[in-house]
């Protein structure tokens, strides 16, 4: 019986569109930590145990970056029964979507999988036209959109891309995290990292924020009002970076690397507080990235934020943080909640889906005529 070698991919998070020029982000595995792995003459290795988790080299920040692809380049030392697995997924648990590279000496499969924590469902599955060898130095490209995959793979004469994979459901795959290469058996060894965007370093605005910014209640992501703004102002102009539960304390994990990556954008679209409960923190927070953005010419643009019916006493720090931002902050801002409400604490009808938290696609379509008429020089 021929022993196996299987290569995943985990990946998380994107959003659709054209394929550009690619930009890198970050470049050489001196950039990546690791976990049950070591150095040796400048490559890293990593030997299975039949636990990514304990098992892997990850870049040290969190990203909700839409467009995102890693390269790595390895080189195959050994085949075990398990698995070897990397790309980009949470630090905490395996979800999102999972491209398994999966073979022997003589012929290599690819299965995309959706996986929720220990659960893999396989979704798409094919062939390889080569089989991957112990002793050779693979160039594996994974760039990941919210309903789009591109696999490629080279090794001297031998070349793969498949660019055709389209996800069965809305959202499929549209999750945060961090960059990782993982092993789950067998051993590799890992030559080089890059990863980049298709986004300009230099858009016009970068946008931050929570799950109104990466629109998961909706049915669709072109229903949010990020989206519309994008439509406006053009695909190339804008870079997109929320996540669904997003506090300005969990912000911190990746704002200022991605900041750092955009520091060239002209504003900072910086939406947060929904989740948010104490108006102490929540200012300091707030100051803070408003300060590092400034630091670097970057305008912040923050937003009021809109009443939730989940949360028992959830009004006066609602009001504390919106009149901040009105009569306190003295810098560019979007009146979100005006744009909603018809009060300041109850929402128009027809403007909130059934949660009483998220807006609906109407509602999000009235915040993107409050971003034109409180920012015009956006348009």
């Amino acid at each position: 019986m021929k022993k196996q070698v299987y290569l995943m991919w985990m990946l998380l998070f994107f959003h659709a569109g054209v394929i550009a020029q690619k930009y890198v982000l970050e470049k050489g595995i001196d950039k990546l930590q690791l976990v049950g792995c070591n150095i040796r003459n400048k490559s890293i290795i990593i030997s299975g145990t039949g636990d990514i988790q304990r098992n892997r080299a990850f870049f040290p920040s969190e990203t909700t970056l839409e467009e995102i692809e890693q390269v790595f380049n390895i080189t195959i030392v050994s085949y075990d029964k398990g698995a070897i697995r990397f790309g980009i997924g949470k630090q905490s648990k395996l979800a999102g979507t999972l491209v398994d590279f999966a073979g022997n000496d003589t012929s290599s499969k690819v299965v995309v999988n959706r996986v929720n924590e220990k659960q893999v469902i396989p979704v798409r599955e094919f062939e390889l036209p080569f089989a991957l060898a112990i002793g050779h130095q693979y160039k594996i490209r994974v760039a990941k959109k919210i309903r789009h995959l591109i696999v490629e793979i080279s090794s001297g004469n031998y070349y793969f891309k498949n660019d055709t994979l389209q996800y069965p459901t809305p959202f499929f795959g549209l999750l945060w995290g961090s960059p990782f290469i993982a092993c789950h058996s067998g051993k590799i060894e890992i030559n080089g990292f890059v990863l980049k965007t298709s986004f300009k370093r230099n858009p016009l605005i970068a946008v931050w924020g929570d799950s109104f910014i990466e629109g998961s209640s909706l049915a669709s992501e072109e229903e949010r009002y990020i989206s519309f703004l994008k439509s406006s102002l053009g695909y190339r102009k804008i870079v997109i970076l929320g996540r669904g539960g997003e506090s300005s304390t969990s912000l911190d994990k990746r704002y200022p690397k991605e900041l750092e990556w955009f520091k060239r954008t002209k504003y900072a679209l910086i939406a947060i507080g929904t989740n948010d409960s104490d108006f102490d923190v929540w200012k300091s927070n707030m100051t803070k990235y408003i300060s590092m953005a400034e630091k670097l010419h970057v305008k912040p643009i923050i937003v009021t934020i809109t009443p939730r019916y989940d949360i028992a006493g959830r009004v006066p720090f609602m009001q504390m943080v919106n009149r901040w931002i009105r009569e306190e902050y003295n810098g560019l801002y979007v009146d979100m909640n005006k744009a909603v409400t018809l009060d300041g604490e109850r929402w128009i009808e027809g403007l909130l889906l059934a949660d009483k938290v998220h807006p609906s696609a109407a509602g999000h379509l009235a915040m993107f005529e409050r971003i034109k008429m409180d920012a015009p020089f956006l348009f």
